[in-house]
C-alpha cells in the first residue's frame, strides 16, 4: 500500500516545477495545485487503502496457515514424543492437512466442503470503486476550480488594463476641455462634468487593482502556494480558451449525459448493493459438509464424511433489522439520482442561457464595430472628433472583452459538466 502510494505522489510530482520555477501552462497550474492539495492526497491515499484491502481478500490465503508443535513426556519410560501438524486452507472449499511424530508416522488429509459459504468481497470491491471515482472526481474538480481561479485572475488583468486605457482616454479629454474653458468655450459646470469623469475613470483603476489583487490571491490559495512570491504564473491567452469552448457550441448535453456515472450516484447505489449483500450473507442455518481423505506414512488410505447443522435464531431479528437498513439504502438512491438530475438539468439550462447570452454579446461586438468603421470614415474627412473616435474604440474593447467573459462562462460550465459525460 505504501509503495503505491509513493508511486502515485512520485507520479504527481514528475510533472510538478520546483518552489520558484516558472509555470508555463494550465497542466503545470494543475499539477501544482493536486500535489499540494491535502484533500487529493487524503483521496489517493484512501484508494491505495481500499485497493490493498481488497487484494488481501484474494481466493487464496496464506497468511491463514497454522502451524502447531505438540510434545509430550512419559514419566514411565523417560521418554519423549512430539507432533507437528499443518493446515492450509487453499479457499473456502478445500483444505490440506498434514502430521508427522517423532516416530516418522504420519498422515496427509484432504479436506473439501462443498456447502461452504465464502466471505463476500463485495464490500471491499465496492468500497475500492467509491474510493477511486472518488479520486477521479476529486481530481477533475480541482482541475475545474484551477482553470476557473486562473480565468478570473486573467479576466482582472484584461479589466485592469481596459480600465487604465479608459483613465489615460479621460485625462486626454479633460485636458483638452481645459484648454477650451481657458479660451471661454465652455462653461465651468462642463469642465466639471469631464473632471467627475475623470474621477470615476482614476476610481475605476484603483477598484480594478484590488480586485486583480483579490483574483490573485484566489488562486494562489486554489493552487495551494503559501505566497504569490513562490510562483510566476503563465501568461495564456484567454481568446484560445474562448475559441476551445466554441468548439462545442452545437453539443445536446441533454442526449449525452446522464447522472448515473457521477461519484455521488455510485456510491448510493453501491452502499445499496452492500446492504443488500450484507442481508443476503446472513443465513439462519449453517450446513457444513467435510469429506476428507487420508493417507498416512504407512501407505493406508482412509476417508471420512461429516455433517453438521448449525441454527442461530438470535439472527433472525439481525436480518430483519438489515432488511430495513437495505430499505433505507434503496431510498437513498432514489433521492440522490432524483437529486443529481436537478442539478444536471440547471446545469444544462445554464449553459442554454449562456449561449443567448454570447448571441446577444457578439451583435454588440458586430454593432459597434460598425460604428467604428462608420466612424473612421467620418474621421477621414474631418467630420469626427479623434477623441470620440479613440473613446469608441474603447468601447469596442469593453464589448470584446464582455463577449469573451459570457464565453469562458460557457467554457467554465462545459467543465462542470464534464463528470456527467455518458462517452
Amino acid at each position: 500500500m505504501r509503495k503505491l502510494l509513493v508511486t502515485a505522489l512520485l507520479l504527481v510530482m514528475v510533472v510538478l516545477p520546483a518552489s520558484g520555477e516558472t509555470l508555463s501552462s494550465m497542466n503545470d497550474l494543475v499539477s501544482y495545485a493536486l500535489a499540494h492539495s491535502y484533500s487529493y492526497t487524503r483521496a489517493l491515499y484512501d484508494a491505495n487503502t481500499a485497493y490493498s484491502s481488497l487484494a488481501t481478500d484474494a481466493w487464496y490465503e496464506s497468511s491463514s496457515m497454522s502451524l502447531r508443535s505438540d510434545a509430550a513426556v512419559n514419566s514411565t519410560t523417560n521418554g519423549v514424543s512430539a507432533t507437528l501438524s499443518v493446515d492450509v486452507p487453499v479457499n473456502d472449499y478445500l483444505t490440506i492437512s498434514g502430521n508427522i511424530d517423532t516416530a516418522l508416522s504420519g498422515k496427509m488429509s484432504v479436506s473439501i466442503n462443498p456447502l461452504a459459504q465464502p466471505e463476500s468481497t463485495v464490500e471491499e470491491e465496492l468500497a475500492y470503486e467509491n474510493a477511486s471515482l472518488n479520486l477521479a472526481e476529486l481530481k477533475q474538480s480541482i482541475s475545474n476550480d484551477v482553470v476557473s481561479a486562473y480565468i478570473s485572475y486573467r479576466l482582472a488583468e484584461e479589466e485592469l488594463s481596459l480600465t487604465e486605457k479608459q483613465a489615460d482616454l479621460a485625462k486626454q479629454e479633460y485636458e483638452f476641455e481645459q484648454e477650451l474653458y481657458d479660451l471661454g468655450e465652455v462653461t465651468l459646470i462642463e469642465l466639471q462634468e469631464v473632471l467627475d469623469d475623470l474621477s470615476d475613470a482614476q476610481n475605476s483603476v484603483s477598484t480594478g487593482r484590488n480586485s486583480l489583487t483579490t483574483a490573485k490571491r484566489a488562486l494562489m490559495q486554489t493552487l495551494g502556494a503559501e505566497t504569490a512570491a513562490e510562483l510566476t504564473l503563465p501568461v495564456i491567452d484567454l481568446q484560445a480558451f474562448a475559441d476551445l469552448a466554441t468548439v462545442n457550441e452545437d453539443t445536446d448535453y441533454a442526449a449525452s449525459t446522464s447522472v448515473m456515472g457521477t461519484y455521488a450516484v455510485i456510491s448510493a447505489v453501491n452502499s445499496e448493493k452492500t446492504a443488500q449483500d450484507t442481508y443476503d450473507t446472513q443465513r439462519l442455518f449453517e450446513p457444513n459438509v467435510s469429506i476428507s481423505s487420508n493417507i498416512s506414512t504407512s501407505g493406508a488410505i482412509t476417508g471420512s464424511v461429516s455433517f453438521s447443522m448449525g441454527f442461530d435464531s438470535f439472527k433472525e431479528d439481525v436480518k430483519a433489522d438489515y432488511l430495513d437498513a437495505l430499505t433505507l439504502a434503496q431510498q437513498n438512491t432514489l433521492s440522490t439520482i432524483s437529486s443529481a438530475q436537478y442539478s444536471l438539468d440547471a446545469l444544462i439550462e445554464s449553459i442554454a442561457y449562456d449561449k443567448l447570452q454570447i448571441a446577444d454579446a457578439r451583435r454588440q461586438v458586430e454593432m459597434t464595430q460598425r460604428l467604428i468603421d462608420e466612424a473612421e470614415t467620418l474621421y477621414a474627412h474631418d467630420e469626427y472628433d479623434e477623441l470620440d473616435l479613440a473613446s469608441l474604440k474603447l468601447s469596442a474593447e469593453s464589448k470584446e472583452l464582455s463577449l469573451m467573459k459570457e464565453i469562458l462562462d460557457w467554457y467554465e460550465h462545459q467543465l462542470e459538466i464534464k463528470v456527467y459525460l455518458t462517452t
